[in-house]
């Protein structure tokens, strides 16, 4: 077939949408943007897709086609479900019995642990006021054994009842909630990563014995030490908290003899031991291809059912009513 004359003269009216330029479409055409930027605002990204394609795009449209290039990149959520016995996981849930036969039976080699939120919102129910939630709380963000324990005993003086089996674990919210599950945990991983090296460099430019909080700690206790007069004892012998950190008491004593209160902190807060703590590398891990092979029927995620969408304005509220 040849075309031998062609009339290129356009006399159709303009369309604003075009069923063709779906959220789909959108997808393949700005997926290199999208997976270099998986954060563009939803009202930048329809700003200039309308520009540029010269028709009109909902948002509902924007959040379809961000989900479609994630699932590009990433694979989709049942995909990376699938990679989940593969490896050994910490499980990390509320107190539900079911739930904990449940992993126990399925999961006998790995860590269970409880989220403490979901355990305080039970935990109130009977133990109410605030001097005990803050209890609560500072023994699951206790670093040590012996910390846990000693403020579990305090709690159970106060409430006179067993603890509920209170665990020292805390989840924390992080972007990274939204995405696919081994995505998700790759981000965590990667924001792990960047902590470790960002403490470290911060704490090496530091100059001083101590960490730069602790030394700004105890530069606004020897102001407030000025206060106070220290009455001699007769011998250089001086009480603080059990913090390690010298109160402003001790250190107007300190004054006193001429000693200098950063050779008096616990050298738990000393710039040497911070570095001990963030001087390890996270290796770079295997890619899934790699990883363990399981036997087990494959892993399925969650049934979300999404809300149904109400009306977008006053006006069709009340026409639907009608």
């Amino acid at each position: 077939m040849q075309v031998k004359t062609l009339h290129n003269e356009h006399q159709c009216t303009r369309v604003e949408r075009v069923s063709a330029a779906n959220s789909k479409w959108l997808a393949n055409k700005y997926k290199d943007k999208l997976r270099t930027d998986p954060k563009w605002p939803v009202d930048s990204m329809m700003s200039v897709m309308q520009k540029e394609c010269k028709l009109l795009f909902s948002k509902f449209q924007m959040y379809r086609a961000k989900e479609k290039v994630a699932k590009m990149s990433a694979g989709s959520e049942e995909q990376q479900y699938g990679l989940l016995w593969s490896d050994k996981w910490t499980i990390m849930s509320d107190k539900q019995k079911g739930l904990i036969d449940a992993v126990d039976m399925l999961l006998p080699y790995c860590e269970h642990r409880f989220c403490v939120m979901h355990l305080y919102n039970n935990f109130k129910l009977a133990h109410k006021g605030l001097g005990l939630k803050m209890m609560l709380w500072k023994a699951a963000k206790a670093t040590r054994v012996v910390d846990f324990e000693k403020i579990m005993n305090e709690l159970r003086e106060r409430i006179w009842k067993p603890s509920n089996g209170l665990q020292k674990d805390l989840l924390h919210s992080v972007e990274a909630r939204s995405r696919p599950i081994v995505d998700m945990l790759e981000t965590i991983r990667m924001m792990l990563m960047k902590r470790v090296y960002v403490k470290r460099d911060q704490i090496k430019k530091h100059k001083g014995k101590l960490t730069p909080n602790i030394q700004k700690l105890i530069e606004e206790l020897k102001k407030k030490s000025m206060e106070y007069i220290a009455h001699w004892n007769g011998k250089d012998q001086f009480e603080w908290q059990l913090t390690g950190i010298p109160c402003a008491h001790a250190i107007s004593g300190m004054y006193f003899m001429g000693y200098k209160p950063e050779d008096y902190v616990h050298e738990y807060y000393h710039k040497s031991n911070f570095l001990r703590v963030y001087n390890h590398l996270m290796m770079p891990l295997l890619g899934p291809e790699e990883w363990p092979h399981s036997d087990r029927p494959t892993l399925l995620p969650p049934i979300i059912e999404r809300m149904q969408e109400g009306p977008r304005s006053k006006t069709e509220g009340r026409l639907l009513m009608k």
